[in-house]
């Protein structure tokens, strides 16, 4: 079994120059945690999700500074809503991780520890034009070990 075998090629994803907002919109609409950004050639570039969005509605001291226990801060309500209004119009370009990658023969225990290290899904992109196959989440390889096992 290879990351072939697992992936999804029907993806959903996000063009570096898609605002925080819209992409905000997509996670939300398809229920996902990550969206893989691409360039006009198909070229995997990164991955922007939920915990950008999120990260971008908290006190940019508390990002800047890590800060683990919050409980001090004291806010209006709205406060949190409002900051990631100031910042919708950001291009996803600007918030994007690097997550590893895997290709299209990758071995499946290769793609299962990726997703166990990162707690994110893997995109498989070709080795030689960088283009984006599709995408493994968690769920994906569940699917494929049931399906096995009947």
């Amino acid at each position: 079994m290879t990351a072939r075998t697992l992936m999804n090629s029907n993806l959903v994803a996000l063009k570096p120059t898609d605002t925080v907002a819209a992409a905000a919109q997509i996670i939300l609409q398809h229920h996902l945690r990550h969206l893989p950004v691409v360039d006009e050639q198909g070229r995997y570039v990164g991955t922007f999700g939920i915990y950008s969005v999120l990260q971008l509605a908290m006190p940019s001291a508390v990002v800047k500074h890590g800060l683990e226990n919050v409980a001090f801060v004291t806010e209006k309500d709205g406060a949190l809503a409002q900051r990631l209004r100031e910042r919708q119009d950001e291009l996803v370009r600007n918030w994007l991780s690097q997550d590893p990658v895997a290709h299209p023969d990758t071995p499946a225990m290769q793609v299962v520890q990726m997703i166990l290290h990162g707690h994110t899904s893997v995109p498989v992109v070709d080795k030689a034009t960088h283009r984006l196959e599709g995408i493994i989440s968690s769920w994906n390889v569940l699917e494929s070990l049931l399906r096995e096992n009947r």
